[in-house]
Parts: structure tokens; sequence; C-alpha cells
């Protein structure tokens, strides 16, 4: 990518500007290296998923910054990933675009959820992280008796029947990702899966399982106001959550703060 912006410039091609998928993956800081060497002040990446701690690398660093190997603007989902963003490059980069592929979020009804009964867990496609939960689904429905409704993640929608739980409670569902926002009075999920601030952002009673070291950093950074989100370790925890959630939670939609909803403002850092 760099060579390409020297060839680029060798020819005499004009650029008004560079726009990339930003992931600070290797490739993208070629990219944003040439482009700055080359062309200044042209370079936009647009950070288009969610916020994932174990991702550390896609969070950029002022030493990045010094290197001229970050874009010149970084365009955000919403408001919560500038915030997020600014833990170790504080430099004044950042700008709220249009969360485009989330867009589907702002249709969502959810204001009678509460009158729903489904307890629904989301999978996040990790194999390792995915069994530990439906492990941690099945004891629960044998000692306290719930049945939960689980969707696969779409990249993992057979899981091995060697390793999943055999009981009659644990439903597994193939809905789309809004009707089970829409139907569900609660969701259980955890791990790398932008359904954990999907759910967030749209105020449902939320359990996040503790199985990796990664929940509490992600959870730290939602703000205090949401009182209907619990971290587990067990499945006492989990009993207790259930039961919490149903009598004292209450529901914050901060939809716009984590994926902002797309208009002509929102759109002019591509132009």
């Amino acid at each position: 990518n760099y060579y390409f912006f020297q060839s680029l410039k060798k020819n005499r091609i004009k650029i008004n500007k560079s726009i990339n998928w930003y992931e600070n993956q290797p490739c993208g800081k070629g990219w944003c290296l040439g482009s700055n060497q080359f062309y200044n002040n042209i370079s936009v990446g647009y950070q288009g998923f969610t916020y994932f701690p174990e991702m550390l690398h896609s969070l950029p660093s002022n030493f990045e910054y010094d290197s001229k190997v970050l874009p010149n603007l970084i365009a955000l989902n919403g408001k919560f990933y500038e915030d997020v963003f600014k833990e170790y490059c504080q430099k004044d980069i950042y700008h709220v675009g249009p969360a485009l592929r989330y867009q589907y979020l702002h249709k969502v009804n959810i204001e009678n959820n509460k009158y729903k009964k489904n307890l629904t867990a989301i999978l996040s496609g990790i194999p390792l992280y995915d069994y530990k939960v439906l492990s941690l689904l099945n004891n629960s429905s044998n000692r306290f008796g719930y049945k939960f409704f689980i969707k696969p993640h779409p990249i993992l929608n057979k899981l091995s029947k060697n390793d999943i739980p055999n009981n009659k409670n644990l439903i597994y569902i193939d809905d789309e990702i809004t009707e089970i926002y829409e139907n569900s009075r609660l969701i259980i999920c955890t791990g790398p899966t932008s359904a954990l601030l999907e759910s967030i952002a749209l105020g449902l009673n939320l359990i996040v399982p503790k199985i990796t070291n990664y929940e509490h950093k992600l959870i730290s950074k939602i703000p205090s106001i949401n009182n209907n989100i619990i971290l587990t370790n067990n499945i006492d925890d989990m009993h207790k959550a259930i039961i919490s959630l149903n009598e004292n939670a209450k529901r914050v939609n901060n939809l716009n703060y984590f994926f902002n909803k797309t208009h002509f403002d929102s759109l002019k850092i591509f132009f």
C-alpha cells in the first residue's frame, strides 16, 4: 500500500481524499504512511466495528501518530468510541461519523420488551467461549429450571453435537437478531461479538458471564447510569442476576451514543 501511493505520486495522480477501513492492521498502516507521506492531510480511516478490548492493536497510540501510520482523521461509530480510542492516543484526530453497518438498530422496537419472557443467549462464534457459555446455561437450567433460547453466531451456526448439552430447556433459534432484541426480556452475551454493545446501546437487560479477562474492561467503559448490566462468575451469580433484573432494572437507551444515526452532517467527513 505504501508503494501504491508512491507510484501514484510518481505518475502525478492527484488525490483529494483517501478513505480506508480502519483496523490499525499492518496493511492499513502502510496505506496511511503512504498517503501521509506522498499526499498531505487526505487520509480518513473509518472505524466501522465495535470495541473489543482483546483487540488492543485496534486502538491508536501516540507513537503511531508520531510515526505517521495513522489516518489524519478517524471516523467513529459514536461518541462512546471517541472516549475509548483516546486511551493511548489523545490527539485531535477523532470524529463521530455514521454507524453505517448498524443503522438497523434504529428500527428495533423494544418499548414493550418488559412483557416478554424469553431469556436469550447470543453466542460469539468463538467455539471455546461458546462451549463455556453453553455449559453455564446447561448447569443453570438443571439447577434452577430456566429455559434458555440460544442464538448461534452466523459464522458458527453448526456447533459440534458432541459438545452441545442434551437439554430440552436449551432451545436453539435462527431468528433475525432484531427479532431477538425485540422479543427477549433478558440477553446473555459475552466475548468478542458486536451483540454485546448492541444490547447495551438498546438498553436491554443484560447478563455478561465472565469467561475471559476482558468482559470487566469493556463493562467498565459503560456509563454508570446503566444499572441493567450485570457481570456474573457462576450459576449462582446468574440466578441472582436474573431475579434482580426482573425486579429492579431501569432501561436506558443510549443508541446514538454507541451507534450514531446516519444523516447529512455525519457523512460530511467522507466528502
